[in-house]
């Protein structure tokens, strides 16, 4: 597991909340590929100037995509973003979600945007917030789940997700714009049958959202319950008055972060958990993908290999682009040059991940991948 950091601007921040003022932090979670992401970006395109805004995304696999793809909005005066991968922030990553909320929380800005894993206890994040030494700190507000509205999909979520729902004090119902009017009031209906309190629904459409999830008094919640035994539980300080420009965080990661480099072009990396497994790519930014064969080889992990996600920010000979995949369902688009291609793909945990942590070219999987370099940029 690693962390990484990227500052939107180091100098001309937006003025902070006052000193007796807590952070108010939103968790936004579903299933893998729900459209977390893109609830993000919409919330940034519209961000306040005024406001001072932090984001810390958690990643299952090792090499991180979602940030990348973050990077387009998240930028500005007063904007931090922070990606965990490797693990659920709430066990795996336990040390470094700590590490980075207090990198966070040190600049106090107004909001903080969590993004767990879709395979993330929500139970054991409210938990983590609650602990003295955090809880002083932060407002927790309703806790958002995003579904895709799609016919049945919401129907097929696996127990994870589905228990994030069941967490959750607000649903957003994601790409209501691919769905007939009859399918939108099945979901509606089905958001009816969850069990525990009412839960107000707003839509997204064409990466918009049909009202804003920011507002809104803090709820009254019962303290959280948790699997672990109080006496051992962490607490944590935060230095309130530490400048994020002198934090030692990015020092003390439990592992370092994969890196590429001329030398070294190509570095593969795999993770395995009880939920899932993930085996990620990074690449040399001069490292050209052909387009076609590259999608081609998603198609492969799709179907044949049965990815039940996978992620890409590639070079390739198009353009740089974006890759985004849910079961067999591709989307793609152009997006900014990134510091390198990354590429993601998560299988159920019964599906192992083959390679070394430094690429494998006899592996059939890898080797197909490399057959989709070639050796002019444009």
């Amino acid at each position: 597991m690693h962390e990484a950091t990227h500052r939107a601007n180091a100098s001309g921040h937006a003025a902070g909340p006052p000193p007796d003022a807590r952070t108010r932090v939103h968790v936004i979670a579903g299933a893998l590929g729900a459209g977390k992401t893109t609830v993000l970006n919409a919330l940034m395109r519209d961000r306040p100037a005024d406001e001072r805004w932090a984001i810390l995304v958690n990643e299952w696999g090792q090499i991180g995509v979602d940030a990348a793809l973050l990077r387009g909005t998240a930028r500005g005066p007063g904007l931090e973003l922070r990606e965990v991968a490797g693990g659920c922030i709430c066990c795996t990553a336990g040390l470094i979600f700590d590490l980075s909320l207090i990198f966070l929380l040190q600049s106090r800005p107004h909001r903080l945007f969590i993004e767990p894993t879709g395979l993330a206890s929500l139970r054991e994040l409210v938990h983590a917030l609650s602990r003295p030494g955090v809880a002083e700190h932060v407002e927790l507000a309703p806790i958002i789940a995003v579904v895709d509205a799609s016919a049945g999909a919401h129907d097929a979520l696996e127990s994870v997700a589905l228990e994030q729902v069941h967490a959750a004090e607000l649903i957003i119902a994601a790409r209501c714009d691919q769905i007939s009017a009859r399918e939108l009031d099945d979901f509606y209906a089905w958001v009816a049958r969850l069990p525990g309190p009412a839960r107000p629904v707003i839509e997204g459409r064409h990466g918009e959202l049909s009202a804003s999830p920011l507002e809104g008094p803090p709820l009254d919640r019962p303290p959280p319950a948790s699997s672990d035994d109080p006496s051992k539980l962490r607490t944590i300080a935060i230095p309130r008055a530490a400048p994020i420009a002198r934090s030692p965080l990015k020092a003390q990661a439990s592992s370092p972060r994969p890196r590429v480099s001329e030398a070294r072009p190509l570095v593969s990396v795999s993770h395995e958990g009880a939920p899932a497994s993930s085996r990620g790519w990074l690449a040399w930014p001069t490292l050209c993908f052909d387009a076609d064969r590259l999608h081609a080889w998603i198609e492969s992990c799709a179907g044949e290999r049965l990815a039940r996600r996978i992620k890409a920010v590639v070079h390739t000979s198009v353009g740089w682009r974006r890759y985004n995949v849910v079961g067999t369902e591709i989307s793609w688009g152009p997006i900014e040059a990134a510091r390198e291609s990354r590429i993601e793909v998560i299988w159920k945990a019964k599906v192992r991940a083959v390679g070394s942590e430094h690429g494998d070219a006899s592996d059939p999987l890898e080797r197909a991948l490399m057959d989709c370099l070639i050796d002019a940029a444009p």
